[in-house]
């Protein structure tokens, strides 16, 4: 494939915080759109309640990115005394939490 056919790849995600206690998350979380989304939880958090569940069945892909913006969220939850609980993770998100030791850690164990 020439460079000029490369398109550049435009990724997406977003946080719906739709009630204080149940947010979910769509798109990828990768590189591109981390930064976005964690300041988007920075933002909401302080209106959130405890327990926060947050449902990832609609996250369509998550590289190493996305693990570190799971454990920031769940950081800056337990700086509030919040606890997070993540629903329905993707397997792909699931095996890489395994894979790095942080499934117990972000509550993804079998």
């Amino acid at each position: 494939m020439s460079r000029a056919n490369t398109a550049l790849q435009q990724h997406s995600a977003r946080l719906d915080t739709s009630g204080p206690e149940r947010w979910e998350l769509h798109g990828e979380l990768v590189f591109d759109t981390v930064p976005a989304l964690l300041e988007q939880i920075e933002q909401a958090l302080p209106r959130a309640t405890s327990p926060l569940v947050a449902n990832l069945a609609g996250v369509t892909r998550s590289d190493s990115a996305g693990m570190a913006l799971l454990m920031e969220w769940h950081r800056l939850a337990r700086n509030r005394h919040m606890a997070l609980h993540l629903e329905h993770p993707p397997e792909q998100l699931s095996k890489l939490a395994r894979l790095t030791g942080l499934a117990g850690l972000l509550g993804m164990e079998d």
